[in-house]
């Protein structure tokens, strides 16, 4: 019963017990979808985005009753990369899950990662790799490039001023 009882007040307290689910299509245009890929692409510099291929971003995102974003969950996130070096092309279909304290954008704790679907499949333990060292500079730019950013706390200065005019 204790147990119980610890679980349910960890619960409680948690920034996102009492959150709000919303899709992240509502979020993300095709056009902030390109942008994304592309940088999260340079980011890990090998290869470029396929233009011609299909781009796919799917999943979900969480505000507390604040409105301040406390999660993001991206289910699919699907591309083609071309031009990568002794390899050619790669396609792939991956999921980044991760918290935020508070609507606090620059500080993303990355709860898991995983290439759902690879080609060629020998790839998938190095793009693995590369999704696992870069996934929260990867949901940065997620971030940045769509309407998230309107999700995170303001950064306020630590000095503050009142200027009176006479």
């Amino acid at each position: 019963m204790k147990l119980k009882c610890a679980l349910l007040a960890l619960s409680a307290l948690s920034s996102s017990a009492f959150a709000d689910t919303f899709n992240l299509s509502t979020v993300v245009s095709k056009e902030s979808q390109n942008k994304i890929i592309k940088e999260m692409i340079d980011t890990f510099k090998r290869g470029t985005v396929d233009q011609n291929a299909p781009i796919t971003v799917a999943g979900t995102f969480d505000l507390n009753s604040d409105r301040k974003l406390v999660a993001i969950n991206v289910d699919h996130v699907g591309f083609k990369v071309i031009n990568v070096p002794l390899i050619g092309a790669y396609e792939t279909d991956a999921t980044i899950k991760a918290t935020i304290t508070n609507g606090n954008c620059k500080n993303i704790v990355v709860t898991s990662t995983k290439v759902n679907f690879g080609n060629p499949a020998i790839v998938n333990p190095i793009f693995a790799n590369d999704l696992k060292n870069n996934a929260a500079k990867a949901l940065d730019i997620f971030i940045k490039n769509s309407d998230l950013a309107k999700y995170c706390a303001k950064e306020t200065s630590a000095e503050s001023y009142n200027v009176i005019f006479y």
